[in-house]
């Protein structure tokens, strides 16, 4: 379900989070421990932004799964 843009886009949220995770792989990351500390904390809040939408997006499926099933 992509019909959403912005921060809804999971796509978009995806590539920032791995983008993320390429730079606190990299050998110097922790020779700047405010923006090591900052660059973790914008992932963990973007990975949990996307595991609420999957959830969310999760549900609407199940949601019409069992509206299609009472429909019959």
């Amino acid at each position: 379900m992509s019909l959403l843009g912005g921060i809804f886009d999971p796509n978009k949220i995806s590539k920032k989070i791995n983008h993320l995770k390429d730079i606190s792989e990299k050998n110097n990351f922790w020779d700047n421990p405010n923006l090591a500390s900052s660059t973790l904390s914008e992932k963990s809040k973007l990975e949990n932004v996307l595991k609420g939408f999957n959830s969310l997006e999760k549900d609407l499926s199940d949601l019409i799964d069992l509206y299609q099933s009472f429909k019959k």
